[in-house]
């Protein structure tokens, strides 16, 4: 991969996390600027009543608050988002595209606005977010740069789908599971997080993700799709993703769905998959990076009532052995295995070993 590809790259999972994460988009403009050699870059929405909601900006665009109504005056008739709209929203635009330099540096809106602020050239876009919102990516150069060219134009077109999936995310974020669950994440070396689309087209995958995907250990990629290793867990896993789809087209439910992956001589891995507007997050576990729990087996009989041998077959289970080889681990026979089984699933409510498995992950966390 090449170096301008590693650094595109970067910057789309950068969006991705923005949208996850707690602070939101807290220096990202700033991330933006540096990856196009920019002094400086906005990030905004504009309302469908002309409202203006400032996303992200860097420090030279932070106005202090004694010229906030000029800020806000100027952000509501700017003249670059006016011409840009004409010109048409998901299209890459530069500053010379929309008005000719005259033209521009006549205007009260370059005069008051982007003189003070040391900004003459831009690149940039607009795009709907949905509810009638229109955001808007500006990145900006100072009199003197070099202007936007068609290789820089190229690589925001490829950025472009990725932020207005992102922004779409973090703007559908009113509830607090998805943040708890990505700062939980990246704390956590065991948690991978994804976003695929609805026929579980890869979008994006954070470093932990991407290092359990290149394992090929349960979960894989082929083509840019998730696959599972058995073709029982394929078959869920697509059934999974269908029911996220119908969930997204509302012919069901939004609740989250586990999911359990067996690995031949290793605990399961567990898919938590919830649809989201821009598509479906996947928060991907795997156990055996988790630290050690030794209390598992106390914390399962607290929770659930379940003998210390119930408990034990539970654990057995949990560390990837089939139900024989969970017997032979016991040494008790395959069919009073099948019986313990049978109360540990009255006892936690599941019905299939596959959901013992993914419940025992909680715990294991």
């Amino acid at each position: 991969m090449s170096t301008v590809d590693r650094s595109l790259s970067s910057l789309i999972g950068a969006c991705y996390e923005a949208a996850a994460r707690q602070q939101g988009w807290c220096g990202m403009a700033q991330t933006l600027a540096r990856a196009f050699d920019a002094s400086s870059a906005v990030l905004k929405t504009h309302g469908a009543q002309g409202q203006v909601r400032l996303t992200d900006s860097s420090a030279n665009l932070q106005i202090p608050g004694g010229q906030a109504d000029w800020a806000a005056h100027w952000h509501a008739h700017d003249l670059w988002v006016e011409r840009s709209l004409r010109h048409g929203k998901h299209c890459i635009v530069t500053d010379d595209q929309l008005l000719s330099s005259s033209e521009l540096e006549r205007s009260g809106f370059y005069q008051d606005w982007l003189r003070p602020l040391e900004i003459r050239h831009m690149i940039g876009a607009v795009f709907d977010l949905g509810d009638g919102g229109t955001g808007v990516l500006g990145i900006h150069r100072p009199r003197g740069a070099r202007p936007y060219g068609t290789s820089e134009r190229r690589r925001a077109a490829l950025l472009l789908p990725h932020l207005q999936r992102a922004l779409r995310l973090h703007e559908g974020l009113c509830e607090g599971w998805l943040q708890q669950l990505a700062s939980q994440s990246s704390a956590a070396p065991h948690r991978g997080l994804m976003l695929v689309d609805r026929a579980g087209g890869l979008l994006y995958a954070c470093a932990t993700a991407q290092a359990l995907l290149r394992e090929q250990d349960g979960l894989s990629l082929r083509g840019q799709r998730l696959c599972a290793r058995e073709p029982g867990c394929q078959a869920a896993l697509q059934a999974a993703l269908r029911a996220m789809a119908d969930a997204l087209a509302g012919r069901a439910e939004t609740t989250p769905t586990v999911l359990a992956l067996p690995r031949p001589g290793r605990r399961p891995l567990t898919l938590w998959l919830a649809p989201l507007e821009a598509g479906l997050l996947i928060e991907l576990r795997d156990p055996e990076r988790a630290a050690p729990q030794p209390r598992l087996a106390t914390l399962l009989r607290a929770a659930y009532q379940l003998t210390p041998r119930e408990a034990e077959l539970a654990l057995a289970l949990f560390d990837g052995l089939t139900l024989r080889q969970s017997a032979q681990r016991l040494a008790i026979s395959e069919a009073h295995a099948r019986q313990r089984l049978k109360q540990v699933f009255a006892k936690t409510g599941v019905t299939h070993q596959a959901g013992l498995v993914a419940l025992l992950a909680r715990y294991a966390d």
